[in-house]
Order: structure tokens, then C-alpha cells, then sequence
């Protein structure tokens, strides 16, 4: 199932902003804001399609956790997986979920921090997912934010599948007029901005 990564990352972007405006939060949780607005459209995205029983989107910070696996949080900021299920071995027969394979992983590194930028590139190159995003804020100093990106560059030569980035605004900045982010499509194989 192909996605509209652009629509996604705009309904998110634009909830976070308006709940941002409605209720002032912190850094901290202009974070968690964004990741669950960002896997909450994922999660409406692939729910909506005539097969989305098949899906399941994990993130932290979901309400309750997914009944078929326990489990909230997967490895990933986000984890979008397709499923399948086979009929459990014993007296009692009951359906039994597990993920058949990885679509998105998703990583949010918003603090501008190297260190932690670098670990998460580290973990979308160790999974499977045919699509991971990576996303991360610009620096105050443009200059940084260019360096930055030519070492997110440097990393994504090694992550397989396809890489997209997206760039937002420094986390100080976020307002309703502030401006869009910035998604780069197949970051690790050519700079296609969109």
C-alpha cells in the first residue's frame, strides 16, 4: 500500500501546531505531541484502507495497548507492520496475531543532538521496514542545520530500503505561523525535496 507521506506529515504537523496554540506545552512535550499526531495519521492512514485490520501502528504513547501484542512501543518511535494470524496449537483454538512484515519505522530526534541523531539512523539501518523516516529539527544556525544534514547524508548511504527526512522547524519556533516541513524523499539515494 503506497502512502501520501506529505499528507501525513501535514495533518500531523498542523495538529501538533493547534494544540500547541490551544494549551503552550514544553519542549518536551511538543515531542511526544508530534510523535503522536504523527502516528496517530499513519494509524488513520492505513486503518482506512479496505484491509487495514491487517495494520497495526505502535507507538508510546497509544492509549491502550494492542490487545494482540501486549505492547505499545515496538522497537521504533513508530512501527507500521502488516499482520497475520494462525490458529494457536493446543485444546484451545484461538487466533494468534504476528507481524509478517515492517512498512515504516519511524525515528524523531527533535533535540538537535548528534549523539542521539546518530543512534537513531543506527536503528533504521538495523530493520527491515521497505520505508523509514527520520525526522529532526533545524539548528538556529543555518549553517549547523547544513553540516547536520550532510552528516545525516553520511549515515543514510547505510540505511536499506527507502529514507525519507523531514526537517521542522527548531522546536522553539513551533508556531502556527512558523513555516512547513521540509521532507526529503529517498534521502539515502538521491536530494529530492518536496
Amino acid at each position: 500500500m503506497r502512502v501520501n507521506l506529505n499528507r501525513i506529515i501535514e495533518v500531523a504537523w498542523n495538529n501538533t501546531l493547534h494544540e500547541i496554540e490551544n494549551n503552550g506545552p514544553d519542549a518536551r512535550s511538543k515531542s511526544k505531541l508530534w510523535v503522536d499526531f504523527l502516528a496517530s495519521a499513519f494509524k488513520a492512514t492505513y486503518l482506512s484502507h479496505e484491509e487495514g485490520s491487517r495494520y497495526r501502528v505502535f507507538w508510546r504513547g497509544m492509549l491502550i495497548e494492542d490487545p494482540d501484542f501486549k505492547k505499545r512501543e515496538y522497537l521504533h518511535d513508530i512501527l507500521i507492520c502488516e499482520t497475520n494470524t494462525f490458529e494457536s496449537v493446543g485444546n484451545q483454538k484461538i487466533d494468534i496475531r504476528y507481524v509478517t512484515r515492517a512498512l515504516w519505522q519511524v525515528e524523531s530526534e527533535l533535540a538537535f543532538n548528534t549523539r542521539e541523531i546518530a543512534i537513531d539512523f543506527s536503528k533504521l539501518v538495523m530493520g527491515s521496514a521497505e520505508d523509514k523516516l527520520f525526522v529532526m529539527t533545524r539548528s538556529k544556525n543555518d549553517q549547523m542545520t547544513q553540516k547536520m544534514l550532510e552528516a545525516c547524508a553520511r549515515m543514510g548511504m547505510h540505511v536499506p530500503g527507502n529514507l525519507h527526512l523531514c526537517l521542522l522547524d527548531h522546536i522553539d519556533d513551533w508556531s502556527v505561523q512558523g513555516g512547513n516541513p521540509k521532507v526529503f524523499k529517498r534521502f539515502n539515494q538521491k536530494v529530492e525535496s518536496k
